[in-house]
C-alpha cells in the first residue's frame, strides 16, 4: 500500500516514509491507532489444499481436483482473502492485529512515561508492528539515547509475537530488521 493506510505516528514526532502515514492526535484512542495504522483486519486459518489436478502429474484427475493437506492451514486476511506466507499447523495461535496492539497499549499505559510512537502493517498484512518511546533520554558514554520498546507479530512464518527493547524507531521493513 502507499503508507497512508498502513502506518500511523504520534503527533509531534518526525514524519517517516517520505512524509506518508496518518498522524495520531493527542487524546485519540488505541482504536484510532488501529484504524489509522491499518491494523483493523482479522487473520483466519483456512485448510491448506493441494491442487493435484492442476499439476498434470495425474492423468485421471480433473484439473480442478484438490485434496486437503492434513493438519496444515494457511493464514489468510479475512477482508482481502490474501494468503500470507507458509502453512501452519493446528497448534498455531493467531494474535489478531487489534488484540496485539490493545495488549501493547495496555502494557505501555501502565507507566505514563511511555507513549505509543508508531504502528503499522508491512507487506500486505504479513507483519504488524508498534513502538513506544520513553519520555526521557538516557546518556551512555556521553551519548543521549532514546529508549523504545517494539511489538511485532507476523502471519507469514517469518517470526513469532515479540515485545523487546530497541533503539530504532520502526517505521518500515528496513527499520524493523535493524
Amino acid at each position: 500500500r502507499n503508507g497512508q493506510d498502513s502506518f500511523a505516528r504520534r503527533h509531534g514526532t518526525a514524519a517517516a516514509w517520505h512524509g506518508l502515514g496518518q498522524v495520531i492526535l493527542p487524546g485519540e484512542s488505541v482504536d484510532d491507532w488501529i484504524r489509522k495504522a491499518g491494523l483493523d483486519y482479522d487473520v483466519v486459518k483456512v485448510p491448506a489444499l493441494a491442487a493435484l489436478g492442476a499439476s498434470n502429474q495425474f492423468e485421471d484427475m480433473p484439473e480442478s481436483f484438490a485434496s486437503v493437506v492434513p493438519n496444515r492451514f494457511w493464514l489468510t486476511r479475512k477482508d482481502t482473502k490474501h494468503v500470507m506466507g507458509n502453512a501452519v499447523t493446528d497448534i498455531y495461535q493467531i494474535v489478531q492485529p487489534r488484540v496485539g496492539l490493545h495488549f501493547f497499549d495496555d502494557m505501555v499505559r501502565a507507566d505514563d512515561r511511555w507513549n505509543l510512537d508508531t504502528a503499522g502493517v508491512l507487506k500486505l498484512g504479513e507483519s504488524v508492528f508498534a513502538t513506544a518511546t520513553y519520555q526521557d533520554t538516557k546518556t551512555v558514554g556521553g551519548d543521549a539515547h532514546i529508549i523504545r520498546v517494539l511489538f511485532v507479530t507476523t502471519y507469514d512464518g517469518s517470526g513469532s509475537t515479540i515485545i523487546q527493547g530497541t533503539a530504532t524507531r520502526v517505521v518500515c521493513m528496513n527499520t524493523l530488521r535493524m
